[in-house]
């Protein structure tokens, strides 16, 4: 479903609706095969059917890689009450996930710029690739990159404290799954990126969550490349 309107429901971007979310598609930003993605409903289709399934009211969401807001706006309005963080390293992409936010009447969250990562730097350089979504950290030169903050996920993760943490940080996940106390997390969305760093590694995170206590609501595939996996624990 697409429609002409925009924040003030007369002029704007066009908008597509994804479940219950109005998202804008932005030229300038989305590539064909996303802008088809968001046409034909499949963008994102696993982590919105798990996000919808997941959030309860009152609970403290964390979304890790926000994109362009469809998670974030997925959660917020699956359930109310909600104390939404986002975090999108790519600056490029904070007006849309604001606008996105505007189109579906959310006010009360807190966006966060930097790229999550363990390193001990203050700062990245964040290579943007032809889809936003793969945009990821480099160590040497690139005539496509942008310098952006460092997030630690540990003291994020303790300030936030979320009952539902959604994660797609372009292979950064294995830090914070290896590291960090995810112990108030109730849900777990993640993106697991063999592609980066090994399918042994993406067992290995795997087997990890299921030793904390975590069960696996989707069925593992032992992805060879990019997969959502969705993990559930029972509280106390």
């Amino acid at each position: 479903m697409a429609d002409r309107r925009g924040m003030d429901d007369t002029t704007g971007p066009e908008t597509v609706k994804l479940g219950p979310v109005r998202v804008p598609i932005l030229p300038s930003l989305v590539s064909p095969m996303i802008e088809k993605g968001l046409r034909k409903g499949w963008y994102e289709f696993e982590e919105r059917r798990a996000i919808a399934s997941a959030v309860r009211k009152g609970d403290r969401v964390l979304d890790l890689g926000g994109g362009i807001g469809v998670c974030a706006a997925t959660a917020a309005l699956t359930a109310q009450d909600i104390r939404l963080t986002i975090v999108e390293a790519n600056p490029a992409l904070h007006d849309a996930i604001r606008l996105t936010m505007r189109l579906n009447g959310i006010a009360d969250y807190e966006l966060l710029s930097g790229a999550v990562s363990l390193t001990s730097a203050r700062t990245t350089r964040l290579e943007l690739g032809e889809h936003y979504w793969a945009a990821r950290e480099v160590y040497g030169p690139s005539d496509n990159s942008v310098e952006v903050p460092i997030l630690p996920p540990g003291p994020l993760l303790e300030r936030v404290r979320p009952d539902v943490l959604v994660c797609d940080i372009e292979g950064n996940e294995r830090g914070l799954i290896e590291t960090c106390d995810l112990s108030s997390v109730r849900c777990f969305i993640v993106e697991l990126h063999p592609d980066i760093y090994g399918g042994g590694t993406s067992e290995a995170l795997d087997a990890k969550l299921l030793r904390d206590g975590f069960r696996r609501v989707t069925e593992w595939a032992a992805p060879s490349s990019p997969q959502v996996q969705h993990y559930h624990r029972d509280a106390g």
